[in-house]
């Protein structure tokens, strides 16, 4: 056999091997790229899907107590007797909170009322709250009104109505549905002045006192707001302080859990 082509056949049987094990290599690179690659998207994935998962119940439990809101206003301002709202719980729990207080100042001394909150843990540190006729949205890094209290204050006339929940005692349940019932009880006039009936400071006091000042700092009858403690307080406007009609008035609602 000519050198020339024994040549040949070695150069080629040498590139055969060389291809091959570049093929074992790149097979045994792209089999590690698959297996790193299915370890982050399960991990990574993982925790984007309760993440997902935790966003999709807090905007249910927004959505129900949008529709508790909206059901308790027909009490306390629509005149109705009861109304019932129910709750789907998922792994949340929904209890009632040690009472907060809600405090009027005028120029003839304060008006304060006791109140009962509903509480909805959704998940960790995230918590859906109806106080004072207000809903709020709390969570780790703070906390906003998603529907503000029923407070109706201009410069010519005030209306404060304190929406005053109760309960007999601090009482919760987990999981499944639960049925939030609210039934007037009773209904009462604390101010009804007709010209120069001062009004001077709105106080909540509260664990969410910041979440309440927030409140406060954007509404245009607070000149200042300020947290002290655990008690959110607006000093009334010099605009809206010596209103035509000042008129404070308390609906108590009693709050029943009904699993």
């Amino acid at each position: 056999m000519p050198d020339r082509t024994r040549r040949r056949r070695q150069s080629n049987s040498r590139a055969n091997g060389d291809r091959g094990l570049s093929e074992v290599l790149s097979y045994a690179f792209i089999f590690s790229m698959l297996v790193v690659s299915i370890g982050i998207v399960t991990v990574g994935g993982v925790g984007a899907l309760q993440d997902v998962r935790t966003n999709e119940h807090v905007s249910n439990a927004e959505r129900a107590f949008d529709v508790l809101h909206d059901n308790l206003a027909d009490v306390h301002s629509e005149g109705a007797p009861s109304r019932a709202t129910e709750i789907a719980l998922g792994n949340g729990q929904l209890y009632l909170d040690d009472n907060v207080t809600i405090t009027v100042e005028t120029g003839g001394g304060t008006i304060d009322r006791e109140i009962r909150p509903v509480v909805f843990r959704v998940a960790e540190e995230q918590h859906m709250v109806y106080a004072a006729g207000a809903t709020l949205r709390t969570s780790r890094d703070g906390g906003v009104v998603v529907n503000d209290p029923p407070f109706l204050i201009s410069e010519e006339t005030v209306h404060v109505p304190i929406v005053q929940t109760t309960a007999p005692a601090v009482t919760g349940v987990g999981s499944g549905t639960v049925l939030v019932r609210g039934q007037s009880s009773n209904r009462s006039v604390a101010v009804d002045e007709v010209g120069g009936g001062d009004f001077e400071a709105l106080r909540i006091e509260t664990p969410r006192a910041e979440t309440w000042e927030q409140y406060f700092a954007r509404q245009p009858f607070c000149e200042s707001s300020s947290v002290t403690g655990s008690e959110a307080k607006c000093q009334i406007h010099g605009d809206y302080d010596d209103p035509g009609r000042l008129y404070v008035t308390g609906q108590r609602i009693d709050l029943t859990l009904i699993k």
